[in-house]
């Protein structure tokens, strides 16, 4: 994880950034819409990289540096995953694609979404599902 921010540090004492927040908000500036811009130069140029939120920009920030901070660590499909990312997005992002969305029917063998198995099972194979029942009761009017 990135090493937090203390009142000690130099980029706090320079009023760049807050004690707290994330070191690369000293490489974002905010625009008078009140959007982030980068400040990185690269060697074509100025980046001209603007976004709406600061946990993006942040994100775009540590791209420059080539800093992942957020790691899987296997809570994706994979055991042993050590895949890193840029953001806790990406790394979000990442997990819920290794989530399996379909599911073979055990009775035709067919590939089916997850949220279709109820309706496969009643229209295809004439069985109804066990329905889960709500946990909150519903009072009448």
């Amino acid at each position: 994880m990135e090493p937090v921010v203390e009142t000690t540090d130099e980029v706090v004492k320079e009023k760049i950034v807050r004690p707290g927040e994330s070191r690369f908000r000293a490489f974002l500036e905010m625009t008078p819409t009140r959007t982030y811009k980068c400040q990185f130069v690269t060697e074509h140029g100025p980046c001209e990289r603007t976004e709406e939120r600061l946990d993006r920009a942040q994100g775009h920030a540590r791209q420059h540096l080539d800093y992942r901070p957020y790691v899987c660590g296997g809570k994706c499909a994979r055991p042993d995953c050590t895949q890193r990312f840029f953001s806790s997005g990406q790394k979000d992002d990442h997990i819920r694609r290794s989530i399996p969305r379909r599911k073979e029917c055990e009775h035709c063998g067919k590939q089916i979404s997850i949220q279709n198995v109820s309706r496969h099972m009643k229209v295809i194979h004439h069985q109804n599902l066990p329905q889960e029942k709500p946990s909150v009761a519903f009072k009448p009017y």
